[in-house]
């Protein structure tokens, strides 16, 4: 690599190490490097996120003023806002968006990883990748933050849980480029995270986690190495430390690993905050601190006194300037809502899992009358909060797909409903892990109520699990004769919910983690979150599935677990061979030996 190819100062290479905005790089304009537009991410475009960092450029603020929360809040239906700070300052986002997008068409909100991971198909990962770029582009966003996160299902209480794809290193492997793919068609810069096993939002700021060197390799790097490998154009780095050393200043993980053994090329950044000492993390191939804007005191002082490494800031700063000359002219562009629609709708529909169908009661008869317990509004949960949240009209409410497809819908149980459906709600949320994984004590207080009325009646009773992560539901299953697993299931998942339930699609989502009965069964029992500032890995290798075939513990619902509206049997199963160390060819015939 040139030591200074772009003819940089020490002072602007120090510039392009530290952020520029809160969601953007610096600009060089007199060495024709621009600035980057930064936002998150693997669902859909946060809003929150770019209206903060459009007013930060403009020295007006950012994330978290009251006038900018009721804009969020009321984006869609400016009517409603009442002052006229929030007036102007939506009138004011709103041109600046025109500017970059004309057509302005509200972004979509796609399902996370971990229904992603349920569809076990490549395909649609690509397709959903291709949407994200394709809304990126047009809003002028050059690198789409967590496209895709692979941090591993450790432990289902994790708070982020919902943004990662399995608990298996295999499908993580198998489906994560392929976001990777489809966001960089469109000339979208796409990161994987979090840049090392990331798995706890508890003491997420430097926790120290203690993990044996077999489960790095064999489980927390392999996802990573992966997207690598698809071309991943930036990779994001770790608040936490893995065994003493912060993800940002890990050397042996950055440069190492990363770059000497994977042949990495691109850029490292931090997540926001994660650099604890910025001269130790440049040193180490951290080669951009976020967020900005960031003095360049700091490294200043470090370059003065000798401990910044002039060769490795001049490597890290030239990254900087690759990445945005090559993605930081990309912009413009437009994009159907109707087509991304169309993507959202299938990502949903491939992952939506059948868990329990006693006696064939899904899927229903057009001449079912149903009962709808769904809280607020009967909309489902469609995102995570937090990094992941996405403001948008485009979402669809389920209680409207299912009056489409049953006619008359209740709110309640009456004289002739005939079929009950129940929604449980989980939000996941950035920066909370859940403490338990049973059914809240106010939808237990609901069910009591419900569920005795409903079985008096004789009526169908269907369970739907609309939630961040997988939960223990004891007595509860047995009380209801269908169970499906939406996960968070995006803009169009109340589509592909409804069109299950009356048949139009067959369920093919398979669970891309295992379902516990309690607690206490979970091979992370004894190790979430930690004590204080430090957490063990003491399963190992064991997580998951893993953990539950060899301790052999039955878990509710097993990993890879799904039904459908027929059955299937493996029929002339062959190897290639008897014995192997690398690979084996396995073949079969999957046969339809249902009426459907």
């Amino acid at each position: 690599m040139n030591d200074n190819k772009y003819g940089l100062t020490t002072q602007e290479q120090i510039r392009l190490v530290n952020g520029g905005s809160f969601f953007g790089t610096a600009a060089i304009p007199e060495k024709d490097i621009p600035s980057l537009q930064f936002l998150d991410g693997g669902t859909g475009m946060n809003f929150e996120q770019l209206f903060g960092d459009m007013l930060s450029r403009e020295g007006l603020g950012g994330i978290g003023g009251k006038p900018l929360r009721a804009v969020l809040k009321h984006y869609y239906e400016p009517e409603k806002l009442v002052d006229e700070d929030s007036k102007r300052l939506h009138k004011w986002i709103t041109d600046k968006l025109r500017e970059r997008f004309p057509d302005m068409i509200a972004p979509g909100c796609y399902p996370p990883g971990i229904l992603l991971g349920a569809t076990w198909d490549k395909e649609t990962v690509y397709e959903t990748g291709k949407a994200l770029g394709m809304e990126a582009k047009a809003y002028g966003v050059h690198v789409l933050l967590g496209t895709p996160n692979v941090n591993m299902h450790r432990d289902i209480r994790n708070g982020r849980l919902f943004e990662g794809y399995s608990e298996d290193p295999c499908l993580v492997s198998g489906l994560a480029p392929e976001l990777v793919k489809g966001v960089q068609e469109y000339g979208v810069a796409a990161n994987v995270k979090h840049f090392a096993a990331n798995h706890q939002e508890t003491n997420r700021l430097n926790v120290n986690e203690h993990i044996p060197e077999r489960a790095l390799h064999e489980l927390y790097y392999p996802g990573f190495h992966a997207c690598v490998d698809a071309g991943v154009a930036t990779v994001m780095s770790a608040y936490n430390q893995i065994n003493g050393v912060p993800c940002t200043e890990n050397r042996a993980l950055l440069h190492d690993m990363l770059r000497e053994e994977w042949g990495f090329d691109g850029l490292v950044m931090s997540d926001w905050g994660a650099v604890y000492h910025p001269a130790a993390a440049v040193n180490a191939g951290n080669d951009l601190a976020m967020p900005g804007p960031i003095a360049p005191d700091v490294l200043t002082e470090a370059y003065n006194n000798g401990t910044l490494m002039p060769e490795r800031l001049a490597v890290s700063a030239e990254r900087a300037a690759d990445l945005a000359k090559k993605y930081g002219y990309n912009g413009g562009g437009t994009f159907s809502a109707e087509e991304t629609d169309k993507i959202a709708y299938k990502a949903a529909a491939e992952g939506i899992i059948l868990l329990k169908n006693e006696s064939n009661v899904l899927p229903l008869e057009n001449s079912a009358k149903i009962a709808l317990y769904c809280d607020n509004n009967g909309n489902l949960l469609t995102c995570g909060e937090g990094s992941a949240g996405i403001d948008t009209d485009r979402n669809l409410s389920f209680y409207s797909a299912l009056s489409d497809r049953f006619g008359k819908v209740s709110a309640e149980i009456e004289e002739d409903c005939d079929t009950l459906i129940y929604v449980y709600k989980l939000p996941g949320q950035e920066g909370n892990d859940r403490a338990e994984i049973d059914l809240r004590a106010d939808a237990v207080n609901e069910l009591k109520m419900i569920l005795p009325e409903a079985e008096k009646r004789g009526m169908k009773k269907i369970l739907v699990l609309n939630v961040s992560g997988p939960v223990a539901l004891g007595e509860w299953e047995s009380r209801f004769d269908a169970v499906i697993c939406t996960f968070l299931p995006g803009m169009q998942g109340a589509a592909a919910l409804a069109d299950i339930i009356c048949g139009k699609i067959n369920p093919s989502g398979r669970l891309p983690l295992t379902f516990p009965k309690r607690i206490e069964d979970m091979p992370t029992y004894l190790n979430f979150p930690g004590d204080g500032m430090q957490v063990h890995y003491g399963e190992g290798i064991f997580i998951g599935y893993r953990w539950y075939d060899t301790r052999r513990i039955e878990p509710l619902y097993p990993f890879g677990f799904g039904l459908s509206y027929t059955d299937f049997a493996i029929e002339k199963l062959t190897a290639d061979c008897e014995s192997f160390t690398d690979s084996v060819t396995v073949t079969a015939e999957a046969v339809n030996k249902g009426s459907k």
